[in-house]
C-alpha cells in the first residue's frame, strides 16, 4: 500500500472510530415515554454477619444511608417482587438455600413498614410477581420432590391476595413440565416459560393463565428449543462435563408477544402470547458492515470449568423493535492428551424485529443491560483471573454502547470483573457490581463516581401519587409485638 493510500485508511479508521465514540444527547436525557411524575428508590443489599443480609435505602449517587430507616433482614439471599406502582415490595427470605422454608415479607416502601406472613414457602419459587393493580401476588412452587434425587417436581401455581391474606393454589402444572420464568401481560393474564423434561416430548413451552381461575387459557409447544442442563451419567474414568443449553428470552409484555433466541445458525421465535401460536420462526441473517470488520476483539477467550453447551441473554428496546442479544459457547477438547475449555463468545447481535436481519459487534461479552430510554446498552465479561498471562489481564472489563446508532462509546476497566446492575431515573448514571463492591458511574464523564460495599442493588421506580393498600404496621412494632398478619397455609 502506497503511502497516500494508507494515509486515507487511517483516516477512514480515525473518522468511523470518532462516530462511534460521538455522545447523542438524546441518551443522556429523561426520553419521551418516560412518566416525568416518577420517582426512584435504592436500596442496597448488604451482609449482616455470615448468614443474612439486610436491605437498606441509599442516596442514588452517593450510596450513603438514607436517615430513619432501619435495616430489613432477608436471610443469606432472597426472591422479590416490586408492584407496578413501585410502592410495594415483595420479597422471600431464605435462610440458607431456597430448597428450604422461606418467608414472605411486604415492605410498603414509602413509609418503610413491613408485615411478616406466618406461613412459609416451600422453594424454589420460579416467578414472583404483583397483579397490575397490586393486590394480590402470584408464584409457581413445587408441590412435589423426585424420591429418586430429591429435585422439585409438580409445580403448583399460587395466588396470595393481600386484602383477605389466604394464600391459594389456583393450578398445577403438568407433571413433566419445569417452569423457567413467569410474567404479567398488559391485559392481565400470566404467561409461564419452562421446558417439558420428556424425552420424547423435550422442548420449550409456555402457557397463559386467567389470573382468577388459573384456568389454562392457551399453550404452545416450542419442540425446536434446546432448554436444558445434562448431567454426566459416564464411567468414572471419563471427563464429568456437564452439558448446558440456554436460550435467550425476552418479554414484550405490553404487545403480549415472546421471543425466544437459539440454535445455531441463530434463529429467532416469536409467540403471540394473546392468540397463543408461534407466527414466526426465522433464522437471523446477520450483515457486516466496515466498521464490524475493523473492529477488533475486545477481549480474548475465557477458561471454564469443564462446561459444554451455549448460553445466550437478551434485552428488548422499549419501543419492541429491536432484540440485543449476547451469548457463548462451551466446548471440552483433547489437546496434546490434556483436556481443554475453551468458550467462544457470539458477540453483540442487534436484531431488527420487522425484517429478522442483524448487525455483529465482535465483542467477547456475556452480561448485558438495556437503559428504560434505550439509550444506552452496558456490556460486561467474560469474567477473569488474577495472575496468568496477558490474555487473563485483558479479560472482564465494561463496554458502554449507543444502543440507537450500535456504536462502542468506551471501554472500562479492562481486567476488572463488572455486572451491569440498572440505570438512573435520567440516564445520565449507571449502577455497576464489580465482586462485591457497588458504583455509580457517570455516562458523560465515563468516571465512577461513589462506591460502597454491597452484594445486591435494587432499583425501583415509584409513581409519587400512588396509594398502598392494607393497614399500617411499623416496621419496629411488627417485630417487636408480633402483630404480622396471619395467613393460613395452602393446602
Amino acid at each position: 500500500m502506497t503511502p497516500f493510500w494508507r494515509r486515507i485508511g487511517w483516516l477512514v479508521m480515525a473518522l468511523l472510530f470518532a462516530s462511534g465514540c460521538a455522545s447523542p444527547s438524546r441518551a443522556n436525557s429523561p426520553s419521551a415515554g418516560e412518566d416525568s411524575t416518577a420517582v426512584q428508590k435504592v436500596i442496597l443489599a448488604q451482609p449482616a454477619g455470615e448468614e443474612e443480609l439486610k436491605l437498606k435505602p441509599v442516596d442514588p449517587m452517593t450510596l450513603v444511608d438514607l436517615p430513619g430507616y432501619k435495616p430489613v433482614y432477608a436471610g443469606t439471599h432472597f426472591d422479590r417482587a416490586v408492584s407496578p406502582d413501585g410502592g410495594k415490595l415483595a420479597l422471600v427470605a431464605w435462610p440458607t438455600s431456597d430448597f428450604e422454608a422461606g418467608v414472605l415479607r411486604i415492605i410498603d416502601l414509602k413509609r418503610w413498614e413491613e408485615r411478616t406472613a406466618d406461613f412459609t414457602l416451600r422453594g424454589p419459587v420460579k416467578g414472583f410477581v404483583f397483579a397490575p393493580g397490586g393486590k394480590a401476588l402470584y408464584w409457581l412452587m413445587p408441590d412435589k420432590e423426585d424420591s429418586s434425587h430429591g429435585l422439585p417436581e409438580e409445580f403448583g401455581l399460587y395466588r396470595f391476595g393481600l386484602h383477605d391474606r389466604k394464600p391459594a393454589r389456583i393450578a398445577r402444572l403438568p407433571r413433566s413440565f419445569e417452569p423457567r420464568e413467569m410474567v404479567v401481560l398488559a391485559g392481565g393474564d400470566l404467561a409461564v416459560y419452562g421446558v417439558i423434561k420428556e424425552k420424547e416430548n423435550r422442548g420449550g413451552r409456555v402457557y397463559t393463565f386467567d389470573p382468577t381461575s388459573g384456568n389454562i387459557r392457551s399453550q404452545v409447544s416450542l419442540k425446536g428449543v434446546k432448554d436444558e442442563t445434562v448431567h454426566p451419567t459416564g464411567q468414572e474414568d471419563d471427563l464429568p462435563v456437564i452439558e448446558s443449553h440456554k436460550p435467550a428470552i425476552a418479554w414484550d409484555l405490553r404487545k403480549e408477544m415472546l421471543y425466544i433466541v437459539d440454535g445455531e445458525p441463530e434463529r429467532v421465535i416469536q409467540v403471540d402470547l394473546g392468540k397463543g401460536k408461534v407466527i414466526r420462526n426465522q433464522t437471523v441473517r446477520y450483515r457486516s458492515s466496515l466498521w464490524e470488520r475493523i473492529f477488533h476483539r475486545l477481549f480474548p477467550g475465557a477458561d471454564a470449568k469443564w462446561m459444554s453447551g451455549t448460553f445466550r441473554h437478551a434485552q428488548l428496546s422499549p419501543d419492541g423493535r429491536r432484540l440485543f442479544v449476547t451469548g457463548r459457547k462451551d466446548d471440552v477438547a483433547a489437546d496434546s492428551g490434556e483436556w481443554k475449555q475453551r468458550s467462544d463468545y457470539f458477540g453483540l447481535g442487534v436484531i431488527e424485529l420487522e425484517t429478522f436481519e442483524g448487525r455483529r459487534l465482535d465483542l467477547d461479552a456475556e452480561m448485558i443491560k438495556l437503559s428504560s430510554d434505550g439509550g444506552r446498552l452496558l456490556l460486561a465479561g467474560p469474567w477473569g483471573e488474577e495472575g496468568g498471562d496477558q490474555r487473563k489481564k485483558k479479560r472482564g472489563g465494561l463496554v458502554i454502547i449507543d444502543a440507537e446508532r450500535i456504536r462502542v462509546l468506551d471501554r472500562l476497566g479492562s481486567g476488572a470483573n463488572f455486572e451491569p446492575v440498572g440505570f438512573s431515573s435520567d440516564g445520565r448514571h449507571a449502577y455497576v457490581m464489580t465482586e462485591k463492591t457497588v458504583k455509580v458511574l457517570d455516562l458523560e464523564t465515563r468516571r465512577f463516581l461513589s462506591e460502597r460495599d454491597g452484594v445486591e442493588l435494587l432499583i425501583i421506580k415509584q409513581r409519587r401519587e400512588s396509594s398502598t393498600e392494607g393497614p399500617r404496621f411499623p416496621l419496629t412494632r411488627a417485630r417487636e409485638s408480633g402483630e404480622d398478619f396471619r395467613i393460613d397455609s395452602a393446602q
